[in-house]
């Protein structure tokens, strides 16, 4: 475990010990104590509270946590004066769907990528790994700052390719969008996970309650830092000679890794939903790392993966044509 998730990651799961949802909702107290009996006591010491506290008096902590509530106001004004009046239903589903998926592959998974490829943004990239991989608060806080200031570049270009139409007719004024209200609901709850993860590693006693799709988000997104992650493949024949050995450039919908071949997983029929995967998927998925290289495709999961691909163009596709296509509600003569 120490290997694949770190010093301070996420213990192996016993199958017995398997439950989806917190042990709090099971219905049974004689059920919910059979299932805490079976996991294994995480014998690292926690760390006190009143240390995990003490980290929080750092001004720094402050600024950097007030740098991502600025960013997250400025959603939140975006949402105010662009909130859907007349979208309807549908659309204001498909454009939600597809801010969050510009979020988590542009934003996220792309930028990664890019790091690790490209050797002159190495420097950069192993300062993220070094200041937020089982790093302190503030190395976190800062981290965060920078996740959630690329994805407010990525909604700007969105406002602009969309209220183009809006923008060139003089009615900026009449625009509406739902990317803002989805990007504070998505950058809260991203917040909130990757701290929580934190607070795991602060107190492993964490991991002992947590619910099993929880441990298996926690050893995907792990693996992006303890797998060679600035290192290339050599000419061994299994291909992709010189393309960085980087795993996991993504982390809530592993969907995208998957379809990259940066996947150290065997997920088998993934979906490109948040957490799904991790709900659906064994504990012994994210427990058994491979190549990505060797990990290939039967014809069932070509033609599954063919359609949510041509699902998530299509989303694309109907969340602009809201503006572009004639019969979309915001369209403007």
């Amino acid at each position: 475990a120490i290997k694949l998730y770190g010093m301070r990651g996420p213990p192996m799961e016993n199958p017995r010990s398997d439950f989806r949802l917190c042990c709090c909702f099971s219905f049974a107290l004689s059920e919910q104590k059979k299932i805490l009996v079976a996991r294994q006591i995480d014998e690292r010491e926690d760390r006190t509270w009143h240390d995990i506290l003490h980290e929080t008096t750092n001004p720094q902590c402050w600024v950097f946590l007030l740098g991502q509530l600025v960013i997250v106001a400025l959603f939140t004004v975006g949402a105010r004066y662009t909130y859907p009046r007349t979208m309807t239903y549908p659309e204001i589903s498909v454009q939600a769907l597809f801010t969050s998926y510009c979020a988590d592959f542009l934003a996220y998974v792309c930028t990664a990528l890019m790091e690790h490829q490209f050797k002159c943004l190495h420097r950069f990239h192993q300062w993220e790994h070094d200041t937020f991989f089982e790093g302190t608060l503030l190395g976190n806080l800062k981290v965060g700052f920078d996740l959630r200031f690329r994805v407010l570049a990525i909604l700007i270009i969105l406002f602009f390719v969309m209220s183009a139409p809006a923008l060139s007719a003089g009615k900026l004024d009449e625009f509406e969008s739902i990317i803002f209200v989805t990007a504070v609901i998505r950058e809260f709850v991203e917040f909130a996970t990757r701290m929580l993860g934190w607070l795991a590693e602060q107190r492993p006693t964490v991991y002992y309650y947590s619910p099993t799709w929880y441990l298996n988000y926690l050893k995907f997104f792990k693996m992006h830092f303890t797998q060679s992650p600035f290192e290339y493949y050599e000419d061994d024949g299994l291909g992709r000679k010189g393309m960085s050995k980087a795993v996991v450039a993504g982390g809530h919908c592993p969907f995208w890794d998957v379809c990259m071949g940066t996947c150290p997983f065997e997920i088998k029929y993934s979906l490109p939903f948040i957490w799904l995967d991790y709900f659906f998927n064994s504990p012994e998925t994210f427990e058994t790392p491979l190549d990505p290289r060797t990990i290939k495709w039967n014809w069932k999961q070509k033609l599954w993966y063919s359609f949510w691909i041509i699902w998530v163009l299509a989303v694309a596709f109907f969340s602009l044509a809201i503006y572009y296509a004639p019969w979309g509600s915001q369209y403007i003569k």
